[in-house]
């Protein structure tokens, strides 16, 4: 990863642009055994992305430059939102899926939504879709994203599903 001259709370950033300084109030909102994941940040005019290893749908255009180790894309134009949703996707993949994995066995027992659960509106577009499979994926990051944001109250399921999984997102 050439270029890589400065940090954001200690995760290096590519070409050290300084419009990542912007992120930082948002990145402490991050719990930091989390945001230890992300291998770097990168800064570009298009929106956010997690670039991951073996992500399917990698973006080669924002994405390469982290390769191999992967890590996140941000707006240039700050978006606090975007961030806290990139990193969730990033927790997401640990340990090859695990969270993700028990997020889907808890909150889409067979496949299909948990009857009665409401989901956040862009994974149930995406579900309505028919991209099942991105819609289970972005559920998890969007969440993970209103939970640091304090903004469950409308998902009693899946806030409850974080404070029994993920109680160090709840706790910070």
């Amino acid at each position: 990863m050439d270029g890589i001259v400065c940090f954001l709370l200690g995760v290096a950033v590519l070409g050290c642009d300084p419009g990542a300084a912007a992120y930082q109030e948002a990145a402490q909102r991050i719990p930091p055994e989390h945001w230890r994941l992300v291998p770097a940040v990168r800064l570009w005019t298009g929106g956010g992305r997690s670039c991951y290893p073996g992500d399917e749908s990698l973006n080669p255009a924002a994405c390469a430059p982290l390769a191999p180790a992967g890590g996140i894309v941000l707006p240039r134009q700050r978006s606090d939102a975007t961030l806290l949703h990139e990193v969730g996707h990033i927790v997401a993949a640990v340990d090859n899926w695990a969270l993700q994995r028990a997020w889907q066995e808890a909150l889409w027992p067979t496949g299909l939504p948990l009857p009665g659960a409401r989901m956040p509106d862009y994974a149930a577009k995406l579900w309505q879709r028919g991209e099942h499979d991105r819609a289970r994926r972005e559920d998890f990051a969007d969440v993970y994203r209103f939970q640091i944001e304090g903004a469950l109250n409308d998902y009693p399921e899946r806030a409850a599903w974080f404070a029994a999984e993920l109680p160090v997102v709840v706790a910070h």
